[in-house]
């Protein structure tokens, strides 16, 4: 393992444009990422890897404006040189507007990236340049990266691909179960029968979509649920989150497990705040919420508005009821 490691980070390079010009384009240059990598013991007496930066990349060290700090071990796992670089650029952007935003966007045109990369001339089939480079990145850099997780999409002129746009959000950190959910209660909590049988119809459909994702049922029912709120929300908490869990879904992939992926649903949604009234996600669902209620037809809408004020079991007998009346 520890030779693999040592092997892997050797072979790591930066490329970069040189002054010397061949038919008008300058010639790349490579410059190793270590000088060394040399295995020792450390003060623990544990086996560990001591690192000296190639002398030649210092320049490239000391002009950190534009690049990230990085630690090796962040990339030591990371394959592609492309992911290795573009890791680089994310991290910078995200260090540079973390207080400021919650994500950051980075506009390409096709030609700076290529430029950027030192793959100008290639890759000039759209496919290729996904799945041998844009995939590639966004693949190494959300399964491997400590800190900054990245999605792309491709921004179009007349229907033609000519850039693309970057997103880059933070990693969420997994912190222990007890320390998530306040010493563990809500964790091996799980709500009676009589405490759910006071949800409304449309919160207790909410209560088992969050379960049936894998969200600890005393969390569901503690943490979530309550801070559900809202007036165009009330009767439509299941609409929110069906929605949130799409909008998490949609820019948190590559979860390596079913409860790491609630885990980090319960983060964003307790730790982060994603979903708070205080975030543009919360009205970003709103509007959706709008939307999908002009799709119902009037009978159904109006059933929903009923059910708000009443529990689940009171909304059931309610529209049986009213079923064998109509009839």
């Amino acid at each position: 393992m520890i030779v693999e490691l040592s092997t892997r980070i050797i072979s790591k390079y930066i490329s970069f444009d040189s002054d010397f010009l061949v038919g008008g384009k300058p010639l790349r240059g490579v410059i190793s990422w270590f000088q060394s990598v040399i295995p020792m013991e450390n003060e623990h007496g544990e086996v560990a890897l001591e690192f000296m930066f190639s002398e030649r990349l210092k320049p490239f060290l000391l002009q950190l404006s534009e690049y990230a700090k990085i630690h090796p071990l962040d990339v030591a796992p990371m394959k592609s040189g492309f992911a290795i670089r573009m890791y680089q650029v994310f991290k910078a952007e995200r260090d540079r507007m973390r207080k400021h935003t919650q994500s950051s966007a980075m506009v390409y045109t096709l030609d700076e990236l290529k430029k950027m990369l030192g793959i100008e001339g290639k890759y000039k089939v759209l496919k290729d340049f996904r799945r041998r480079v844009l995939d590639v990145v966004e693949r190494e850099v959300n399964t491997h990266s400590p800190s900054v997780q990245v999605k792309y999409e491709y921004i179009k002129t007349k229907r033609r691909v000519t850039g693309v746009r970057f997103v880059i959000f933070d990693k969420i950190k997994m912190k222990p179960a007890a320390e998530k959910t306040g010493g563990g209660e809500a964790t091996n909590y799980a709500p009676s029968e009589e405490e759910l049988s006071v949800l409304t119809y449309s919160q207790h459909k909410a209560y088992t979509n969050l379960v049936k994702f894998g969200v600890y049922e005393g969390i569901a029912f503690k943490q979530i649920l309550p801070n559900i709120k809202g007036g165009d929300v009330e009767g439509f908490e299941d609409y929110f989150v069906k929605h949130a869990l799409a909008h998490f879904k949609r820019w948190a992939r590559n979860q390596p497990n079913k409860a790491i992926s609630a885990a980090t649903f319960v983060m964003w949604w307790s730790d982060k705040k994603v979903f708070d009234a205080e975030n543009d996600v919360f009205w970003k669902i709103v509007e959706k919420i709008s939307a999908d209620k002009k799709k119902l037809d009037q009978v159904t809408f109006d059933n929903r508005i009923e059910a708000k004020n009443m529990t689940k079991d009171e909304f059931i007998e309610w529209y049986k009821r009213t079923q064998k009346e109509m009839f």
